[in-house]
C-alpha cells in the first residue's frame, strides 16, 4: 500500500529517490500518497546534451552491434534531439545495416514516429490514450490533436467550441484543457484562458 512508504520517505538513514517519465502520474501520486511534504520535487530534461546525445548513439550502436558511420551518428543524434529513449528506439529496432546511410536513418527514425506497432510511438500511444481516458471525454482527443495541428496559434475554451463543434460549454472544455495541460499534452497559451499544442519535443513529432 501506497502509505506504507510514509516511514521509509521520513527516515534519515537514506533518501527515497521516486522517479518517473510520466512525470504527471508521479506528482498525483505524490499528492495523494505522500503528501505532507514528504517528497522533494526536482524536475530533469528528458534530453541530453548535443555531446551527450552522440555518446549514447555510439553506446547504443556498440551495444546492439548496429554498425553506424560518423556521420549517421550525428544524423541520429540531430533527429533524435539528444533524446535518449528516441536514440535507444531507433538504433534497436532498426534493420541490421539500416543506419549506414542518410536514407535508413530517415526511415528508421519516420518509422518510429509513425509505425502503429513501433516502440516510440506504441509508449506514447499508451500515455496519451490513457490520460485521455481519465479525463473521460469524447472531445478530449479531437481537443488535442487540433490545439498540435494549429500549435501555431493559441486557443481559448470559446474558440475550440466554435471550432470544432463540441457540445460542452467553455467551463467544461476548460476543465479538460486544464487536465491535458497537467498532463503536459499541450502548452499554456500565456494567460489562464489561452491553450496552445506542442510545439517541440519527441510527443510533439508523434502527434504531428
Amino acid at each position: 500500500m501506497p502509505g506504507s512508504f510514509h516511514r521509509l520517505v521520513e527516515s534519515k538513514i537514506a533518501p527515497m529517490l521516486v522517479s518517473g517519465s510520466y512525470v504527471s502520474w508521479i506528482i498525483k501520486i505524490m499528492a495523494e500518497y505522500l503528501e505532507a511534504g514528504r517528497l522533494d520535487k526536482f524536475f530533469i530534461s528528458p534530453y541530453l546534451t548535443k555531446d551527450e546525445g552522440l555518446r549514447a548513439v555510439y553506446k547504443y550502436a556498440d551495444h546492439y552491434n548496429k554498425p553506424i558511420t560518423n556521420q549517421t551518428a550525428e544524423q541520429i543524434n540531430k533527429l533524435c534531439m539528444a533524446d535518449p529513449f528516441f536514440i535507444y528506439c531507433v538504433i534497436k529496432n532498426c534493420k541490421k545495416s539500416a543506419l549506414r546511410t542518410s536514407e535508413g536513418v530517415i526511415n528508421t527514425v519516420n518509422s518510429e514516429l509513425t509505425g502503429r506497432h513501433s516502440r516510440m510511438s506504441g509508449t506514447w500511444a499508451e500515455y496519451i490514450n490513457k490520460t485521455v481516458a481519465k479525463i473521460n471525454d469524447i472531445y478530449a482527443k479531437d481537443i488535442l490533436l487540433h490545439l498540435c495541428k494549429h500549435n501555431d496559434s493559441t486557443w481559448t475554451p470559446n474558440e475550440l467550441k466554435d471550432n470544432l463543434n463540441i457540445d460542452l460549454s467553455a467551463k467544461e472544455i476548460h476543465i479538460r484543457l486544464e487536465q491535458m495541460l497537467d498532463a503536459d499534452l499541450i502548452e499554456d497559451g500565456g494567460s489562464d484562458i489561452e491553450y496552445k499544442g506542442l510545439t517541440d519535443g519527441t510527443l510533439y513529432l508523434v502527434l504531428r
